[in-house]
């Protein structure tokens, strides 16, 4: 294989991954704002839930743009993960405790989801230190 296929290769094998985890945030970003009012409904404790589901909504939809497009990647992944968790105990939880069945796929998926986007941040900055440890020792 030549060396412009193998580059070819290692582009779309490495964007990969990034599009299959910044679409569905942006998925799910859309989805906040399309449903308004019937998410606001579940937002608990909230003054103003309306305005926290499009919070929520932007704040997903410029995370899944940082992923998608390789920006800040460290700390995004970090926060995504803090805040999807939160969705998960402070929604989804709720209502399995309150009886509606219905969420425990969602408490499952974005359990993991959040827990997975902190590993991946984790996984980020670890590489990022290899990679500086190591170019510091070329450069000596």
């Amino acid at each position: 294989m030549n060396l412009v296929k193998k580059r070819t290769l290692k582009k779309i094998v490495d964007f990969i991954p990034h599009f299959l985890l910044g679409v569905p945030m942006l998925v799910f970003a859309t989805m906040h704002f399309i449903k308004v009012s019937a998410l606001s409904m579940k937002v608990p404790l909230s003054v103003l839930p309306e305005f926290m589901v499009v919070l929520t909504g932007i704040l997903l939809w410029v995370g899944g743009l940082s992923i998608l497009f390789k920006y800040k990647e460290e700390v995004v992944t970090f926060w995504l993960g803090i805040l999807i968790i939160s969705f998960a105990f402070t929604v989804q939880l709720p209502e399995i405790l309150q009886g509606v069945e219905e969420s425990l796929p969602h408490f499952g998926k974005d359990s993991a989801l959040g827990g997975a986007l902190l590993l991946l941040s984790r996984l980020l900055k670890e590489n990022r230190q290899l990679k500086s440890i190591f170019y510091d020792q070329n450069v000596q």
